[in-house]
């Protein structure tokens, strides 16, 4: 079948996701069902693991004078003699082993899931079940499935997607405030009913399923609880759920929910995770960032794990991760968003933003967003326009999950926040390997610039330049005959040509036809860049205050 279907794809993507959804609809939303449906479990630990986790902690904790973090605990994991204890070879360096652990409900916790003690340090410090209970118990009523996953109660409001669509798209100031408690509580989100008791319609059913994707520190949790405020809609996940604890136990309760209680569903497909879930999806939101910061943050994410998480080390003081990482991550980069540009974008309407524009100019670009969503020409004068600047007038504060990182580098310069920060952590062999090989990337999203005067290098990113510099965006720059002018700002056109299609569609109630199978092709996905050896790195940390006794 696979042999047959490779006939239609273009000779220069044969390396992309070979299937033609188009035409094997049915074939694959019986695949996807099927995959649904699978018996999974949860990911454990043998008692003896356990034990010797809880050992570690203690041992840890007292040597300090105050809890570990979960990073130590890993580390002191591959000191263990794995004869003398069942099961732990299998986990010691595994991604899934602290939720696992945090299952069993006797480790003590803080809120992200960074520190870890085996007695109540303080206020901040639960197990799993109290910090459920104390997050979505009374008076909201959630509980767990038999997968750990949050799920409504009999008590618990949920909300008719039907009722949301037409409050969020009409200009009836009245809708608003009659369905006010739909937003009124941004802490917790609400689910879609399954079903909605009068009119029939779900997310489904009419075709608005909508798969947020992004490659891995892009943005994603940001712009989702952007999302979430505005709409007070929980969103989805299609990441396994041991991956994703932090997130569910503080902002993201529909972690690992891909079906009709969710709108907007979090991805990072084309790239492959541990336990993804297949699901099918009518659009995709796609949020792209300049792969400096990108590469910067993988850094700090995977030795530590942790949303939030920094790494002490100074990239220069370990060269061969450092560059191990850039180059891998520049490649991956590369061809991730190919395979979004070249494969999704054809089989489904893709909607492309930037994470630089979400903190820079937040108003006009979710509004653009949501005229995609809402398939809109313009969002003025509507409901969901007052929600948008609702929200943003809340700050950015509103929409932190977790706290922003730090460069003390280039603390003391005047660069914007949060944009070319980063530069001067790459040599300059690396940066001339980021541009040449993103440059397609870089003129597609407007993440370069020509060069003024053609004898000057474009990696002379100096100090002057930077303060100088005009545009936020001018990451890269490259001479006149480097660069294809069609190509510049690329996305921008690609995103009128999207939003014109899925208005023609829902016109004719055509958009329930697009269907594209998220994370279908598992064995070709794009894989990450391996772990950066965490035992040679430390994780920067916070006193911890023990309670008074």
């Amino acid at each position: 079948r696979r042999e047959t279907l490779m006939e239609s794809v273009p000779e220069q993507d044969k390396d992309l996701l070979p299937q033609n959804y188009k035409e094997n609809v049915e074939h694959y939303e019986e695949l996807f069902r099927r995959d649904d449906l699978v018996d999974r479990k949860r990911f454990e630990i043998t008692d003896q693991v356990a034990d010797k986790a809880y050992e570690i902690i203690e041992k840890l904790q007292e040597k300090k004078g105050s809890p570990p973090t979960w990073m130590q605990v890993r580390q002191h994991f591959d000191e263990v003699d794995i004869s003398q204890v069942e099961g732990m070879n299998e986990v010691k360096s595994h991604p899934f082993t602290k939720a696992a652990l945090l299952y069993r409900d006797k480790v003590y916790m803080t809120p992200c899931l960074n520190y870890c003690s085996m007695v109540r340090w303080n206020d901040e410090y639960m197990t799993f079940s109290e910090r459920f209970a104390s997050r979505f118990g009374d008076p909201y009523g959630y509980q767990l499935d038999d997968m750990m996953r949050v799920r409504p109660g009999e008590a618990t409001k949920t909300v008719d997607f039907g009722l949301l669509w037409d409050t969020l798209g009409s200009s009836d100031a009245s809708l608003l405030e009659k369905n006010a408690w739909i937003f009124e509580d941004l802490q917790h989100p609400k689910f879609l009913n399954t079903l909605d008791p009068e009119s029939g319609v779900t997310v489904d059913r009419v075709g608005e399923k909508v798969a947020y994707a992004s490659y891995p520190r892009c943005g994603n949790s940001f712009l989702r609880k952007y999302l979430q405020n505005i709409t007070g809609v929980a969103t989805g996940s299609d990441m396994a759920l041991e991956f994703c604890q932090d997130l569910q136990l503080t902002d993201f309760l529909g972690e690992e929910i891909t079906d009709s209680q969710v709108w907007i569903t979090k991805t990072h497909d084309p790239k492959w995770n541990l336990g993804n879930k297949m699901w099918k999806c009518n659009k995709i939101v796609c949020c792209v960032r300049n792969p400096y910061d990108c590469i910067v943050s993988l850094m700090h994410f995977l030795p530590t794990l942790n949303q939030g998480g920094q790494i002490n080390e100074k990239f220069s003081d370990v060269p061969e991760v450092w560059d191990k990482l850039v180059r891998e991550t520049t490649e991956a980069h590369k061809v991730y968003y190919r395979r979004v540009l070249n494969y999704m974008q054809p089989s489904c309407p893709v909607h492309f933003l930037r994470y630089e524009d979400l903190r820079t100019n937040p108003q006009h670009t979710l509004e653009e967003l949501f005229c995609f969503l809402l398939n809109k020409e313009s969002v003025e004068g509507l409901n969901v326009q007052k929600r948008i600047t609702e929200v943003v007038q809340l700050g950015h504060k509103a929409t932190q999950v977790y706290q922003q990182k730090v460069n003390e580098a280039a603390a003391d310069k005047k660069v914007p926040i949060l944009m070319n920060r980063t530069i001067d952590q790459f040599t300059l062999e690396q940066r001339a390997f980021i541009s040449e090989q993103l440059k397609d990337f870089n003129q597609v999203f407007g993440y370069c610039s020509l060069l003024a005067d053609a004898s000057q290098s474009p990696l002379d990113h100096t100090p002057e330049w930077l303060e100088e510099q005009q545009s936020l965006f001018n990451f890269f720059r490259y001479a006149e005959s480097e660069v294809d002018p069609a190509k510049l700002n690329l996305f921008r056109e690609l995103n009128k040509q999207q939003l014109e299609k899925v208005i023609a569609l829902s016109k004719e109630d055509k958009l329930k036809e697009q269907a594209f199978i998220v994370n279908l092709d598992k064995e070709r996905q794009l894989r990450l860049p391996t772990y950066p050896n965490y035992m040679l790195l430390s994780m920067k940390e916070k006193p911890q205050i023990k309670k008074e006794e």
